[in-house]
């Protein structure tokens, strides 16, 4: 038997959660680039910090999208050797040659 009683539940709620769900269709999937590139890049700027990003679900044309950003989460930036070589995220279109 507890002597202190039972357990008080926390009140503290519990960490907000960020999550991005993108759309099906073909024109919806090529501006949806465009878009996640402005939140990831241009917003994190404003914010002076990374977007937190927790899940990625899509549908369509926004699940190709979200299949490429969830595989290269974990890579900030790519080697100059690779397409796209320098650029700060995967989805940044390749410098001029």
């Amino acid at each position: 038997m507890n002597a202190a009683g039972p357990p008080t539940p926390s009140l503290t709620p519990p960490p907000a959660r960020v999550g991005m769900v993108l759309a099906g269709g073909a024109a919806r999937g090529a501006y949806e680039v465009g878009v996640v590139q402005y939140i990831l890049e241009d917003v994190a700027r404003a914010l002076g910090r990374d977007v937190p990003i927790d899940v990625i679900s899509g549908t369509s044309a926004g699940s190709l999208n979200s299949v490429m950003l969830a595989a290269h989460a974990d890579k900030p930036t790519r080697p100059p050797g690779c397409p796209g070589g320098g650029a700060t995220r995967p989805w940044a279109p390749a410098p001029p040659r």
